[in-house]
């Protein structure tokens, strides 16, 4: 099991990224930006102060992988995201369930004020559950998440100012 934190800075206050962050209108956007495809919302609920999406898209490693790896992690894998948030105090999980590849990937989500704009904080947790790769496989995945981040933080923040 591998842990890392991510921190991504936003102009808007929590109470906006947080809307726009449950929007699947907004999500889609985002995401053929990022380069996602076949983009799907499974799932949209909002009620009683929690919210709850479901997106499944196809996806690509931002790192190279290497020929051990290729079995485990394709160059274009079909995932499907959940994430749900506790609105009122603005945390939350996110969990990616990549198709056919022996790997969990979840994070702790929170979003606080912080300098007149949002401090969205990500607690990453990678498991794979592959005998004496395992290892080398999550930190090949770290590392493309955190490729992935900043060019999130970008596309986000974008399209949170339009």
């Amino acid at each position: 099991m591998q842990t890392f934190t991510d921190t991504r800075r936003f102009t808007q206050t929590p109470d906006v990224v947080l809307a726009k962050y449950t929007d699947p209108d907004f999500l889609r956007r985002k995401y053929v930006e990022l380069g996602r495809q076949d983009i799907e919302v499974l799932e949209q609920r909002i009620e009683n102060g929690r919210a709850r999406l479901r997106i499944a898209y196809s996806d690509k490693a931002e790192t190279d992988v290497p020929d051990f790896a290729r079995r485990f992690m394709p160059e274009r894998t079909h995932v499907v995201q959940t994430v749900e948030w506790d609105l009122e105090r603005k945390v939350g999980r996110i969990q990616f369930e990549p198709k056919g590849a022996p790997v969990k990937v979840q994070g702790e989500l929170r979003m606080e004020a912080r300098d007149g704009g949002t401090l969205n904080t990500i607690r990453w947790t990678v498991r794979c559950a592959v005998p004496l790769i395992g290892g080398k496989l999550e930190k090949l995945l770290m590392e493309s998440i955190r490729q992935k981040a900043a060019k999130d933080q970008s596309v986000s923040q974008k399209l949170l100012s339009a």
